[in-house]
């Protein structure tokens, strides 16, 4: 995915998730959930949707050019459970009814996604170890390099 940051990090998550709601969702108005790269350090989680707040949390561990191309199946998972959960959401910010998140209607919704094998192959594969370790690695160099004044 070839895209240019221009003013925040997060511009990139925006601009898939518009893209995505306009092509896999118009008939919902995903657009006031709120998309930032999360500030802890993860291992297992790669993105969150609190349906609730309307907050996407993605992994910060992604944010690398080379991880770019998983944003969209990654992000069309999040918004599966936000359209799984539009109107489900009552005055008190309370569900409803439960919900079977990753049930058998949550795995038909996300497998509409052209890239739904190939992202599970590759988390399968190691791909999300590999990104964990590629980004300690690059934090790790960044800090040795502003110690050392490289």
């Amino acid at each position: 995915m070839n895209f240019c940051i221009k003013e925040k990090p997060e511009d990139i998550l925006y601009y898939v998730w518009n893209k995505l709601n306009n092509e896999y969702f118009p008939d919902y108005n995903l657009s006031d959930y709120r998309l930032e790269w999360s500030q802890r350090r993860q291992k297992r989680t790669l993105a969150s949707c609190n349906v609730k707040k309307r907050v996407v949390r993605v992994a910060h561990e992604l944010n690398y050019k080379e991880h770019y191309k998983w944003l969209s199946p990654l992000l069309h998972h999040e918004m599966c459970h936000a359209v799984m959960a539009e109107g489900l959401i009552d005055e008190n910010g309370r569900l409803k009814h439960k919900i079977r998140w990753h049930g058998h209607d949550f795995k038909e919704l996300e497998r509409s996604h052209p890239q739904y094998n190939e992202f599970q192959f590759w988390i399968k594969q190691g791909g999300w170890s590999k990104a964990i370790r590629s980004a300690r690695t690059k934090e790790w160099w960044n800090k040795v390099k502003n110690v050392f004044k490289i």
